[in-house]
């Protein structure tokens, strides 16, 4: 699945692709995001580590904290706090989120959530930091179904949610998350309540792990017969599903363009790494030395 293009313009962007010999904001992420975890353990990523690249000393819990995370400056040195009592993988995906401010904010924290397009960068690279593309890659496979992503959940130690719309950005798949009486989240022909899905969505909420081939109407209309699966998230009254598009026989339609799609995005990453000039510092914070 692809984003819808959008201009970037906003100084921190334009950081991010001096940053990375690439005027692809994309592919920016991807290589500045590689050099910070560079040596670092990854699935699940080490996330102090990364921190300490870019200037981080600690990362703490602070109660009643507004926000889920906030970046702290004290001298040339940084903090990241967080709420307590955060979801794992919330709480991972805020710390990453911060190292990102730091990272398109050139270490100035007046920088930080001034602009939306500034949030969606630092969101790029928190999920770049969390689930890098090549390795995500290879643990999700070829065509990733609801069991794979309950298991890119625990293995990169992030939220369902973002495995899920991790899963739809790199491999084509859709998504979509529902409660018991509204879809909460789609990525794909599933943004609100549709009555074909009633039965699977109340399948899936009673405990059970549901994989069925649906046709979906929209607008008066057919569409396509979708092969669905799901399970309940927890022992709560929400459930998760991923989705492809099957053949009216039956047969499985994985997108022929996805593939192709990263396979350039990936040679075009390794080509700028391979010719772009050693980089041993930056000017984020002072004692930073990652990129």
């Amino acid at each position: 699945m692809r984003l819808k293009r959008q201009s970037w313009n906003s100084a921190a962007a334009k950081r991010l692709r001096s940053l990375a010999p690439s005027k692809d904001v994309a592919t920016a992420v991807t290589i500045v995001a590689g050099r910070l975890l560079d040596g670092v353990a990854l699935s699940p990523t080490d996330l102090p580590a990364v921190a300490a690249k870019v200037g981080v000393e600690q990362c703490n819990a602070e109660s009643q904290l507004p926000v889920s995370a906030a970046l702290r400056k004290i001298g040339n040195r940084y903090t990241i706090v967080y709420a307590p009592r955060l979801p794992t993988g919330r709480r991972r995906f805020s710390i990453a989120h911060e190292i990102a401010h730091l990272v398109v904010g050139n270490g100035r924290t007046s920088l930080n959530h001034s602009s939306w397009e500034v949030e969606r960068l630092c969101d790029m690279l928190a999920t770049e930091f969390l689930m890098p593309r090549m390795l995500f890659l290879d643990r999700a496979g070829r065509r990733p179904g609801i069991d794979t992503l309950f298991q890119l959940s625990a293995e990169f130690e992030v939220s369902l949610t973002a495995a899920a719309l991790r899963i739809c950005e790199l491999t084509g798949a859709c998504a979509f998350e529902s409660s018991a009486d509204s879809i909460v989240w789609g990525r794909g022909p599933v943004r609100d309540t549709m009555p074909e899905l009633n039965t699977i969505i109340q399948s899936a909420l009673a405990g059970q792990k549901v994989q069925e081939r649906v046709r979906l109407y929209r607008g008066g209309g057919v569409d396509k017969i979708w092969s669905i699966e799901g399970a309940r998230i927890g022992r709560g009254q929400r459930a998760i599903f991923v989705m492809w598009p099957s053949s009216s026989d039956g047969r499985e339609i994985v997108s022929d363009t996805t593939e192709p799609a990263d396979a350039h995005a990936q040679h075009e990453v390794r080509s700028k790494q391979a010719h772009a000039p050693e980089r041993d510092s930056i000017d984020l914070p002072p004692t930073s030395t990652a990129l």
